[in-house]
């Protein structure tokens, strides 16, 4: 017994409809939109150049990038990177000042403790 494709032509996969648009995506295009505002409102003195530096800074990209993770599901990595781009961000802005060696080298190792820790714990749980 043969079985035979109908005669109607097959019709084009329709546009992705918002709820099928990946998290990635929505996440870029929504930090683009608060950034291109951030940037509209300084060029026309709205608000004020401490405001546009805290935006346009590399603290914030590395907020960024880890709520980029966290979006995408990478929990670890984006908890670690994104916690890193907040504390330098709070201590600029209440102008804190931490030695890097007293301070920061046994925050990293503490993060690197957790993150083995929550990555062995995830391959279990699979």
């Amino acid at each position: 017994m043969e079985i035979m494709q109908e005669d109607r032509p097959r019709t084009e996969r329709p546009e992705p409809r918002r709820a099928d648009l990946p998290a990635g995506k929505i996440y870029l295009g929504a930090v683009l939109v608060v950034a291109g505002l951030a940037w509209l409102l300084y060029n026309v003195d709205w608000i004020g150049h401490r405001v546009f530096r805290a935006v346009f800074s590399w603290q914030m990209l590395l907020v960024m990038i880890g709520g980029y993770l966290l979006v995408l599901r990478q929990w670890t990595a984006g908890a670690i990177i994104g916690c890193i781009g907040l504390f330098f961000a709070v201590t600029d802005w209440f102008g804190l000042a931490f030695p890097f060696g007293r301070v920061m080298l046994p925050v990293a190792v503490i993060a690197v403790g957790i993150a083995l820790m929550l990555s062995r714990s995830d391959r279990r749980r699979r």
